[in-house]
């Protein structure tokens, strides 16, 4: 069983007040004092009871265990506001974490394996993150308008996607309107016509045919008042005419906030224009949950990690597959309608549109290396004079693994000199002298000597005697196993940043992130090394920022479906049929969730945890004076 004596806990509700983050609160103050909580505002349940437990030891302690996102209470049932807000404040703690860690040395004892420039470029992207957020939305900050070709274009979508979904009511208004005017004023479609050219008929001259084609027309009325929008609204004709599915795919927490958030924008939707709304993690689940669900005119939408950096090319590529297995079952040849949201710039073939994202970040040193020679191979035709970032348009995930597994073969197949301005000697004979050269302060940078080191040790082969002195002299010998990859939170040895304080933030100072670093490093050193070294930086922008962005434009999307599905109704009847979608039917916004788990229950359970950690202290405490009896009885 888990060990949670003096674990810091962080206990996550918007509320402050729900049922399940309120009984665990409860149950942790039994073996833990540290707990904290991220709450909408600072005066919660869950506060309230925090604050009561540290009054009771110290009645003059002043130290808060409350982070509040400052969002309060929010009317709307959908989360969109409090779920980014939450995301944020992690993302600030985070920094501060790294920071604190960075500063007071405290890296080996909390495991930390940031280097400085992992948590300077992570606070430049956050800075930048407001106005790719703003792109998103077509909002500024201060609320005024601005439209940008990305909220528009979320926006198209997802009126397209609400003319998916309102069909069906859109056929049946047809179907009324039709059926009222032929039978009230007595000509049917054919025998209107038979009529308008001359023909009387009657019941002896063949009448009962047109009769039965009239009423072939009535039967099916509403799948040919659906052709009939279909291809006025140019849609897909062999879709199923049905209710919609909607798959939702994207890494756990944005799939799950948004298959919550579109059920809850239609859950006082009428039956008539509803949607089954279901969430999977493309890279993991999607293809055995949900893939044999695909029918003709299911609605799928996935989020794409940037699988323009080397960290997440092959999250990415693992995302395309998953989608284009899904958008390749066919029926009657149609198959789902699938859409992407992400930051490459690659639309895949099988899907009906993706969506890109700016993102307002810097290149990494990885996407500068592929575009820095200019390679025709590495760009699209179209950008050959275009900025950098239309170099790596039309590229696949499945391209750029190919071209970064390239980089690295031809970085460990290059006979790099070790220590710059200095004459290059044999590989397997001058090691001993760069040591030495290290020694007596001569390197120019200690990351071309390592680097080239580990790069004899693990690129070429050479793993004798005089390598191993090298590593084992520059204190390195932990840095990475004889593969050559880095394991270790002494990574940062590999670079010349002091630990005191004096972080000096050149990340937007830089054509690209890592800029410094190579140019401190020297031009000859290992590129696969340097790259390297960003992995955990890429990897926390995917997590912290690039991920809040996808959420984000899905909501922007979906907030469009679901209002134009919500003012159909309000329009066609006048106000009678409208609905309000930011409500749900257990019209519930804070702490109102009935709990299946009585509160006796939660504050025995307490007790009893608390009852057997103090027996269990005194058994300890006797153990201790038993043995201490039996010692000196022994002495004696």
């Amino acid at each position: 069983s888990w060990n949670l004596d003096s674990t810091i806990c962080i206990v996550i509700s918007h509320s402050g007040g729900t049922f399940g983050p309120l009984a665990v609160s409860n149950l942790l103050q039994a073996v833990t004092k540290n707990i904290f909580v991220v709450a909408s505002e600072w005066d919660t349940q869950i506060g309230k009871q925090l604050r009561q437990m540290r009054s009771a030891e110290n009645l003059w302690e002043i130290k808060s265990f409350i982070f509040s996102t400052f969002v309060g209470i929010r009317p709307a049932e959908p989360c969109t506001v409090s779920v980014a807000a939450t995301h944020q404040l992690l993302t600030q703690i985070l920094l501060y974490l790294m920071q604190k860690i960075q500063l007071e040395k405290l890296d080996s004892a909390s495991g930390g394996d940031y280097l400085p420039d992992d948590c300077l470029q992570l606070d430049h992207q956050n800075h930048a993150n407001i106005t790719a957020i703003e792109e998103i939305v077509g909002y500024k900050k201060d609320g005024t308008v601005a439209a940008t070709d990305t909220s528009r274009d979320l926006r198209a979508t997802g009126a397209r996607w609400g003319q998916h979904v309102l069909e069906g009511v859109h056929s049946w208004v047809l179907s009324f309107i039709y059926i009222f005017v032929t039978v009230i004023s007595g000509y049917p479609l054919c025998l209107g016509i038979a009529k308008a050219a001359g023909i009387n008929p009657d019941l002896n001259q063949g009448s009962h045919v047109l009769l039965f084609l009239d009423s072939v027309i009535y039967m099916f009325c509403a799948q040919w008042t659906c052709l009939l929008l279909r291809i006025v609204q140019r849609r897909p004709l062999r879709h199923r005419m049905t209710a919609r599915p909607i798959v939702i795919g994207d890494i756990p927490w944005v799939a799950q906030s948004l298959e919550a958030y579109v059920s809850k924008l239609f859950a006082c939707a009428y039956s008539a224009s509803s949607v089954n709304v279901w969430s999977a993690n493309p890279a993991d689940h999607l293809v055995h949950r949900h893939t044999h669900r695909v029918v003709r005119g299911g609605l799928v939408a996935c989020g794409r990690p940037d699988g323009r950096l080397i960290a997440l090319t092959s999250a990415e590529n693992a995302v395309c597959l998953s989608v284009n297995q899904a958008s390749s079952i066919q029926s009657l040849g149609s198959t789902c309608e699938s859409i992407t949201i992400g930051h490459n710039p690659y639309k895949l073939p099988l899907t009906k549109h993706a969506i890109f994202l700016n993102g307002s970040r810097k290149m990494f040193l990885s996407e500068y290396m592929l575009v820095r020679d200019d390679k025709e191979a590495m760009r699209a035709p179209k950008a050959r004079k275009g900025k950098h970032w239309d170099m790596l348009s039309g590229l696949s995930s499945g391209a750029l693994m190919g071209e970064y597994s390239n980089m690295k073969k031809v970085s460990k197949e290059e006979n790099l000199p070790l220590v710059q301005g200095r004459q290059t000697r044999s590989r397997a004979g001058s090691h001993l002298a760069k040591v030495s050269e290290m020694e007596e302060g001569v390197a120019a940078s200690p990351v071309v000597a390592v680097a080239a080191s580990r790069q004899a040790v693990s690129g070429v082969g050479l793993y004798d005697a005089e390598s191993e002195l090298v590593i084992e002299a520059l204190g390195l010998s932990q840095l990475s196993n004889r593969k050559g990859e880095l394991n270790s939170a002494k990574r940062k040895k590999l670079l010349n940043y002091p630990y005191l304080g004096a972080f000096q933030d050149h990340s937007t100072h830089e054509q690209y992130y890592g800029e410094k670093m190579q140019q401190d490093s020297g031009n000859d050193a290992p590129v696969d090394r340097l790259i390297e070294l960003q992995v955990i930086s890429m990897r926390l922008y995917e997590t912290r920022i690039a991920s809040l962005q996808r959420c984000v434009a899905f909501m922007v999307l979906f907030h469009q479906m679901g209002k134009n599905v919500a003012d159909f109704w309000s329009y066609v009847s006048f106000g009678l049929l409208g609905y309000d979608m930011s409500r749900t039917h257990s019209i519930m916004r804070i702490a109102t969730t009935a709990s299946p788990v009585s509160g006796a229950e939660v504050r025995a359970r307490t007790l009893e945890l608390a009852r057997g950690r103090q027996i269990h202290k005194a058994m300890a405490t006797l153990r201790k004076a038993v043995h201490r009896r039996r010692s000196l009885s022994t002495i004696s």
